[in-house]
């Protein structure tokens, strides 16, 4: 089956969207989302990060889901309308074309839990979350949870989720009240217990709202080779580090291998600062 799209602008942007479900996916399918290497699904039961890498006679790849643990259903709305508009030609039915899917820059859903909401946009091209969180609204109910994961890890209030060909990061946690219109910080640390995260938050003003906002990085690691990640550093919301090993059918020459060894040893003298 042969699937064509053709998206319309009046001014086309590189910029990652994410599309609404007209038919041309799964049902439990609401929006996706898609950029080199990554496919997000938005289902009322989760987030999937579907990561995947082209080979020349097959696709591998990990998917990732990101469960909202004792939540309420999370009805998705998108507030904010984009430009572009998609139209899906799939197979010779056209019963089965979709014309004019929408595309759109953040999705909300609202009261996940008793006073608190979940955002869902991109950054930078990046996908990236908030909680929402009304005055008076305990930050106990929220318990994030992914699945699909080798490993998670917390160091350095990083949280990484290791899988064999990617490393997702959760850093850079930041959470503030704005107080007569300004944005005052509040102290807010990762807690990981087994695969489950959740937040723990210094004094604040309950009487008025507080924004929960870490950063996701991820980065496909991989190519032809048996590649495997080992650290992976936060740098800014446009640069990441990755360090790992590399197993690969070919032989570099040994000039090239001292040299890749002696610029291993300078990254892993960056990350441990």
């Amino acid at each position: 089956m042969t699937t064509l799209l053709l998206a319309t602008s009046t001014l086309f942007s590189a910029e990652i969207k994410f599309i609404e479900n007209k038919g041309q996916w799964d049902n439990d399918i609401i929006f996706a989302s898609e950029r080199n290497g990554l496919v997000t699904s938005v289902t009322n039961s989760g987030i999937y990060f579907d990561f995947y890498q082209k080979k020349p006679n097959s696709i591998n790849g990990d998917v990732l889901k990101l469960d909202l643990v004792n939540s309420n259903f999370m009805n998705f709305t998108a507030p904010e309308e984009l430009n572009e508009k998609f139209n899906y030609f799939i197979g010779n039915d056209n019963n089965k074309w979709v014309s004019n899917a929408k595309s759109y820059k953040k999705l909300i859903a609202k009261n996940v839990y008793e006073g608190i909401d979940f955002v869902y946009y991109i950054d930078n091209n990046n996908p990236r979350y908030d909680f929402i969180v009304e005055p008076h609204a305990s930050i106990d109910q929220i318990v994030l949870q992914f699945e699909g994961t080798s490993y998670i890890k917390l160091y350095n209030e990083i949280v990484e989720l290791i899988t064999p060909s990617v490393v997702v990061e959760n850093s850079n946690l930041f959470a503030y009240q704005m107080i007569n219109g300004n944005q005052k910080q509040v102290d807010c640390k990762f807690v990981l217990n087994g695969n489950r995260i959740t937040f723990n938050v210094g004094d604040y003003d309950i009487t008025k709202e507080l924004i929960i906002d870490p950063v996701i990085y991820s980065s496909y690691f991989g190519s032809s080779g048996d590649d495997v990640p080992n650290k992976v550093k936060y740098i800014d919301e446009n640069n990441i580090l990755l360090v790992g090993r590399k197993q690969h059918q070919q032989t570099l020459e040994q000039p090239l291998v001292l040299m890749m060894k002696n610029m291993l040893k300078e990254l892993m003298h960056l990350l441990q600062k």
